[in-house]
């Protein structure tokens, strides 16, 4: 299948209420996910250009909100699993962006070399230019109230979540 998936154009508010009965709350949780996957996509064009993507810039931006990070932290805070931050944090360490030095027993800690903060501020710029073209039609209190809403919505999947003792929470140590 050649196809690529193209944006919805129906409104989804629609879809929802199609048989005219209370809303599905699914296609809130699915209109919320297309619309991250659409912008992740756009912010990889653009930083196509820099030899990086957006789970890469995740990563150096926590480094450097944490500098000296463990690796099971970083994972925790860029949203990868132990394996795929071991692979990018190779690739970015053979690149000159990170290095890694040890830790406390085995943990290893992670900071940004120069080349790093440098390629970090490079993509931010862009990122922001995106962010910045596709939100160009709410104004400041709509996206407040968008990133508030959000927030709530983050902060009840984790209550879910942590009733069903999946996984622990994240908890970043200096």
């Amino acid at each position: 299948m050649d196809e690529k998936r193209q944006p919805e154009t129906r409104s989804l508010s629609a879809v929802a209420l199609a048989d005219g009965k209370k809303l599905d709350r699914y296609f809130v949780g699915l209109g919320l996910k297309r619309a991250q996957h659409e912008l992740r996509l756009a912010i990889n064009a653009e930083l196509e250009a820099l030899g990086t993507n957006i789970s890469h810039v995740n990563v150096l931006r926590e480094i450097e909100q944490h500098p000296g990070v463990s690796s099971a932290d970083l994972a925790r805070l860029a949203f990868l699993t132990a394996q795929t931050l071991g692979q990018q944090v190779i690739q970015m360490q053979e690149r000159g962006l990170v290095e890694r030095r040890a830790g406390d027993g085995r943990k290893i800690r992670h900071y940004l070399s120069a080349s790093g903060e440098k390629l970090l501020a490079g993509a931010m710029k862009k990122v922001r230019e995106i962010d910045t073209q596709v939100l160009s039609d709410f104004s400041d209190d709509e996206l407040a109230a968008l990133l508030d809403t959000f927030q709530t919505i983050e902060r009840r999947a984790a209550a879910v979540r942590a009733d069903a003792k999946r996984f622990a929470p994240v908890v970043v140590e200096p």
